[in-house]
């Protein structure tokens, strides 16, 4: 036995998982690391960086192709991580459907990663990378589905530069996630009459509706403009017109205090809306399993 590996199981670092382990939580994965989180639009790139602690520290952003970008940063990104790794939010290129009915046999996460059509049979699309969330209260279920090769080239660009994908997703599908699971743990949310759940993320928008505990309709645009929330008003708006008054609405933006969030909400006015976007919402919802 070498001195690293004594020294591995002195500190219980034999018995975390690795880094590169995606079934692991993210705490696990990377305690006492420091990792770079970015957020990839069209033609923007923004970052954060974490620290040691799980703190979130440095941020930046520089507008252009990922790959441009990338070249022009990397050395200031390498020198933000341990060993180079990077969690990454695909805010263009993908779409979320309301899918009933899907199977959730044991094992069913991973299999969506390495044989999704055995999960998805004729709903699967060879040329996607999906993503799926259940309702633990009905057969309905979030379908994530990304362009496949915006994945294959994020990832080669990381190579490029050194770096290293600790986690490559959809940062309004996990915001998605996040305020459903808010939802659920709620008695008095989960059982109203109706409920719409809206998540916006850097240009990108998801609208749930939520009958008595039910997930009724969804609606998602991606790739919008994230200064101009006209679109995604539009998006809404067959929601928003068949609201009453005993309609609810939960909002969850990628940031607090955004001038995207502010006009949307205020379009908005006449129903009953509760902002619970919280400081550095799309990092933590990344990195919060």
């Amino acid at each position: 036995m070498e001195l690293k590996d004594i020294k591995d199981v002195l500190t219980f670092a034999a018995f975390r998982p690795e880094p590169d382990n995606s079934n692991a939580p993210w705490a696990k994965r990377f305690p006492g690391r420091r990792v770079l989180m970015l957020s990839l639009s069209k033609d923007k790139v923004n970052w954060r960086s974490i620290d040691k602690k799980g703190q979130f520290e440095d941020f930046g952003s520089d507008e252009g192709d990922f790959a441009d970008v990338a070249a022009r940063n990397g050395e200031e990104w390498r020198a933000m991580t341990d060993n180079g790794w990077v969690g990454i939010s695909i805010n263009h290129r993908f779409m979320i459907n309301l899918e009933r009915n899907l199977p959730r046999k044991p094992g069913y996460r991973t299999m969506m990663r390495t044989n999704a059509k055995q999960i998805l049979g004729a709903k699967y699309d060879r040329g996607k990378t999906y993503g799926i969330h259940h309702s633990p209260t009905s057969n309905s279920s979030l379908l994530l589905a990304c362009d496949e090769s915006l994945v294959k080239t994020t990832e080669e660009v990381l190579k490029n530069t050194n770096l290293r994908a600790a986690r490559i997703g959809v940062g309004l599908f996990s915001m998605t996630k996040q305020l459903v699971s808010m939802v659920e743990e709620k008695k008095e949310l989960a059982a109203m009459e109706d409920l719409l759940l809206i998540t916006a993320c850097s240009g990108s928008i998801c609208a749930l509706r939520q009958k008595s505990g039910q997930w009724s309709e969804l609606r998602c645009r991606a790739g919008l403009d994230p200064e101009d929330p006209t679109q995604a008003v539009q998006m809404v708006a067959p929601f928003l017109n068949t609201a009453t008054a005993n309609t609810r609405v939960l909002f969850m933006n990628n940031e607090t205090e955004s001038r995207f969030g502010e006009i949307f909400k205020a379009h908005l006015k006449g129903l009953m809306v509760v902002d619970v976007t919280e400081t550095d919402q799309l990092w933590s919802a990344m990195t919060a399993h």
